[in-house]
């Protein structure tokens, strides 16, 4: 119960996040540019991208390290990370 949660909420911070640099960048976008958009937002802009990084970075070495919480690209379910090589198919789906 306690693995959905916490992917529950990792998917919702970074839609959250995305969702957030989408509409600010649009924002400097209408506004005409990084030259005419308020320090404000450009300050808000490259917070969100830095912390969308650290998120990113923290949550695969995570998994890296603890070698759990793969989910396949085509169906979705969970394998084990063996290393950083490419997994020729899916023990799951076969694809």
């Amino acid at each position: 119960m306690e693995k959905v949660q916490l992917k529950g909420l990792r998917l919702g911070v970074y839609s959250v996040l995305a969702a957030s640099l989408v509409a600010i960048g649009s924002g400097v976008r209408v506004l005409g540019g990084v030259n005419n958009a308020h320090p404000f937002m450009l300050w808000l802009l490259t917070a969100l991208a830095i912390m969308f990084v650290i998120l990113v970075v923290f949550d695969s070495a995570y998994h890296a390290i603890t070698k759990t919480d793969v989910p396949c690209i085509h169906c979705g379910k969970d394998q084990r990370m063996r290393s950083f090589r490419v997994v020729a198919e899916c023990p799951h789906c076969g694809k």
